[in-house]
């Protein structure tokens, strides 16, 4: 038994490397990932404050508030007599502290909007109520601090859609002309454009980062991003708004494709952010941005392929969802010699569909075969180390001399033994 714990020790960690090579993160953005902590309360130091270096600017992932056990004796609101930043203020984990994304209605998203696309921001810290959410025996009625989970991303990987440019890297982003202000007017900002491509034969996932278009009070959208790959437009339109979450949205099929910005409303308004990713980590993005011509003009109504919604659980971490549907709707394209036209909603959201799945399954094949590449080593590994168990035991036992042997070769088999009468041994009579 113990040398097969010593071999399984062994093996173990070759495993886990074998595991640990063979497979990739999905959805992430290559910067790594910063909290700010900060109490609810009336004083200078009740701020959420977040700060990039110099050539950086935030995307803000989440805000979540959080409330401690009343158990703690942590003041709801902190005062400059009665406050505890570090044992009150400061997340633990999710057993003590309960919390969730913040949903204040009076703030609409300041702890974001104020703060994406800039250096650095100050927002107040602001509650919510927690009856819904966390057990009233345990936990204070309204959460007393906040948390804010942000990124600092370098501007040199940034590129303005309307600003000509061309920017090399695995991970882009892409982001309306004057982000984090508004979009231009239409006649200046639609039909701006960029390529990107992949080496490698790479295919490229897009996320979005900040996804808030313009619409009007009846629903009526104005602006939308369009992607143009092999003869067919996806449009990413005001119905995908994504309330800050990372949220992947499109998988190319090929290595290279094309994003266009069509906005049809006068005025500034509507703002997106998106990231572009190779899914080969070793491969390079080329990305060239510049203004085009429109194709939709001021007052133009944009088209409208309505696609059935697809209800999806909401993020645990978060109280609402952040995603009211998941479709992608195909326009019309004329090429040379090809016209493609996709007329039904069910043709639309199933052509889509399976498009991301098969971008996907092409994206996730090289990881699945470096993975049962990884686990097959593993198995042949522990195969000839039972070969060699095997073997050092029949030699074990080949030399080794049993009480029985020993007795068989001196006295005969024990079945002998007990047929025959020991010496000595005589019968009694009757």
């Amino acid at each position: 038994m113990g040398f097969f714990h010593v071999i399984w020790t062994l093996f173990l960690p070759f495993l886990f490397i074998c595991v640990l090579f063979s497979t990739k993160s999905g959805t992430a953005i290559e910067p790594l990932e910063q909290v700010f902590e900060a109490c609810y309360g009336v004083t200078a130091d009740d701020f959420l404050e977040p700060v990039c270096n110099i050539s950086e600017v935030l995307y803000i992932r989440d805000v979540f508030t959080y409330a401690k056990p009343h158990s703690y004796g942590c003041p709801q609101e902190s005062t400059p007599t009665n406050r505890n930043d570090s044992f009150c203020c400061r997340y633990n984990n999710d057993t003590t502290d309960c919390g969730w994304r913040y949903y204040g209605e009076s703030y609409k998203g300041v702890h974001y909007t104020n703060c994406v696309g800039r250096l650095k921001c100050t927002i107040q810290v602001a509650w919510n109520r927690t009856e819904l959410n966390c057990d009233p025996h345990i936990y204070m009625s309204k959460s007393n601090y906040m948390r804010q989970f942000y990124h600092c991303i370098k501007t040199s990987l940034i590129s303005d859609i309307c600003t000509s440019s061309t920017k090399t890297g695995n991970e882009l982003y892409v982001w309306n002309d004057g982000y984090p202000d508004t979009s231009g007017d239409c006649a200046t900002s639609s039909g701006c454009a960029c390529s990107v491509s992949a080496t490698k034969g790479s295919t490229i996932q897009v996320d979005l980062l900040d996804l808030r278009l313009y619409e009007d009070g009846v629903g009526t959208c104005y602006q939308r991003l369009v992607i143009s790959e092999g003869g067919v437009e996806t449009s990413i339109a005001c119905d995908k708004k994504n309330q800050f979450a990372l949220t992947p949205i499109y998988t190319s099929q090929s290595d290279s494709f094309d994003i266009r910005f069509d906005n049809t409303h006068s005025g500034q308004s509507g703002n997106f952010w998106i990231a572009l990713r190779a899914i080969d980590s070793t491969a390079t993005l080329t990305l060239t941005c510049g203004n085009s011509s429109a194709v939709y003009s001021c007052g133009e109504s944009l088209p409208t392929t309505p696609a059935p919604t697809i209800v999806t659980s909401p993020s645990n971490s978060s109280s609402t969802p952040t995603n009211s549907s998941s479709s992608s709707s195909n326009s019309s394209t004329t090429s040379s010699s090809t016209l493609i036209v996709l007329t039904t909603d069910l043709t639309s959201s199933v052509t889509a569909s399976l498009s991301a799945a098969a971008s996907q399954s092409k994206a996730d094949e090289s990881d699945k075969t470096a993975l049962i590449a990884g686990i097959a080593g593993g198995a042949l590994f522990l195969a000839l180390l039972s070969l060699l168990a095997g073997f050092l035991r029949y030699r074990f036992r080949k030399n080794k001399v049993s009480a029985e042997d020993e007795y068989t070769s001196h006295f005969g088999t024990l079945s002998d033994a007990n047929n025959v009468a020991p010496i000595g041994y005589r019968q009694l009579t009757e």
